[in-house]
C-alpha cells in the first residue's frame, strides 16, 4: 500500500505497562487521566532535567476503561505510552525514568509495574 509522504517516513514508539493502585485514600479526587499526566510528566521531567518538556511528544490512553472510570485500591491500569518524533536512545532513557519514579518512596508511592511488555517500533508500514 502506498501513503502520503508525509506517513512514509513516520515512526514511533509504544510501551503497554499495567498499573496496580496499592494505595488510595478519599481525599483523592483526581481522574485517572490527571494521575497518569502527573506520572508522565514527572518520569519526563526526570529523565531530561533542564529540557523543556512540552517538547517530547509522549501519548498514553488506558485501554478498556470508559471516560468515567474511578479508581480503587488494587485497581489495575492497563496503559499504552507513544513517543513520537522521540529517538529509540530518549525513550529507553524515558522508560528508565519511569520504572525509576514508580519505584521512588515518594513518588511512586500509589502503583506498581505489574506488567510492562518492551518497547516497540511502530509505523504504518509495519502496522500494514
Amino acid at each position: 500500500m502506498d501513503y502520503p509522504c508525509q506517513f512514509n517516513n513516520l515512526c514511533w514508539y509504544r510501551l503497554k505497562v499495567d498499573l496496580l493502585n496499592i494505595r488510595y485514600g478519599p481525599i483523592v479526587k483526581e481522574h485517572p487521566l490527571s494521575i497518569i499526566q502527573a506520572i508522565i510528566k514527572g518520569a519526563t521531567t526526570r529523565a531530561f532535567p533542564g529540557r523543556d518538556i512540552n517538547q517530547f511528544r509522549i501519548l498514553f490512553h488506558i485501554k478498556n476503561k470508559s471516560h468515567t472510570f474511578r479508581l480503587s485500591e488494587q485497581t489495575v491500569i492497563p496503559l499504552e505510552i507513544f513517543f513520537v518524533q522521540m529517538s529509540e536512545a530518549e525513550v529507553n532513557k524515558w522508560l528508565k525514568s519511569f520504572q525509576d519514579y514508580l519505584n521512588d518512596p515518594e513518588t511512586g508511592k500509589n502503583f506498581n509495574i505489574i506488567n510492562l511488555i518492551p518497547i516497540e517500533q511502530r509505523s504504518f508500514k509495519i502496522l500494514y
